[in-house]
């Protein structure tokens, strides 16, 4: 399930970064930033290559809409998971 990747990548990056870079991990780009934090190291690193970053942006928006997900932060804001997300993510709704 495409939703759990990106759940998946947030929890691994420690719930510390933006959109773009969580994206950047499930595409399996090869950025400096990705490379610094040996984010290219973890499991959901390329697991969504088989989409394209449009369908991975339109993902994140609804898992915001759904409160899966949310932004924490003003000016860099970084993306968590909710006590939902936590819940779909530890197995509680499987």
């Amino acid at each position: 399930m495409d939703a759990q990747i990106i759940m998946s990548a947030i929890q691994r990056t420690d719930q510390r970064f933006g959109i773009g870079h969580i994206i950047d991990v499930v595409l399996g780009a090869d950025t400096k930033r990705i490379r610094q934090w040996l984010h290219n190291q973890i499991k959901t690193y390329g697991a969504g290559k088989h989409r394209d970053k449009n369908y991975w942006r339109s993902l994140v928006d609804e898992l915001l809409a759904q409160e899966v997900i949310r932004q924490d932060g003003d000016r860099y804001p970084v993306i968590k998971l909710t006590d939902k997300g936590l819940d779909i993510t530890s197995g509680a709704f499987q």
